[in-house]
């Protein structure tokens, strides 16, 4: 039996948030070369499942993706980084998403540092996306 397709959105977003331990494997066991195309391809908009399958890549998002967190589920509540400046830590509501909105991705900043999540697709900062505020951005 075949598993269960991945949309696009679902697939893209799992693939921007692997990318890193991806090129790492990939720089290891030789298929760096490979990999980077499908990188080159899926930036040009082709769909994530299409490009793994033509480049040969040794993964399959459809055993890799888990479900998306509940909407209203306030897991993306990290604290920001102020002490530079004298001021404690404040928790800060929301998290970062896609900046091209091209997935479904969600992540939050680096809670020893503060800094933004990256876009692995575009190797971008993600933007901030506010609670209650669909696709809202700060």
């Amino acid at each position: 039996m075949a598993p269960p397709p991945v949309s696009g959105r679902t697939a893209r977003a799992w693939w921007c948030e692997n990318l890193p331990a991806f090129t790492e494997i990939a720089e290891q066991a030789g298929w760096r070369g490979a990999l980077d195309a499908a990188v080159a391809d899926i930036a040009a908009g082709t769909a994530v499942a299409e490009a793994i399958r033509d480049r040969g890549l040794p993964v399959d998002p459809a055993e890799a993706v888990t479900p998306r967190p509940a909407p209203g589920d306030r897991h993306g509540i990290d604290p920001s980084d102020l002490d530079r400046f004298g001021v404690p830590a404040v928790p800060v509501r929301g998290g970062y998403g896609c900046p091209t909105r091209a997935c479904d991705r969600r992540a939050t900043a680096d809670p020893r540092t503060g800094h933004r999540p990256r876009c692995a697709i575009g190797d971008t900062d993600m933007v901030r996306r506010l609670p209650g505020l669909r696709g809202g951005r700060s």
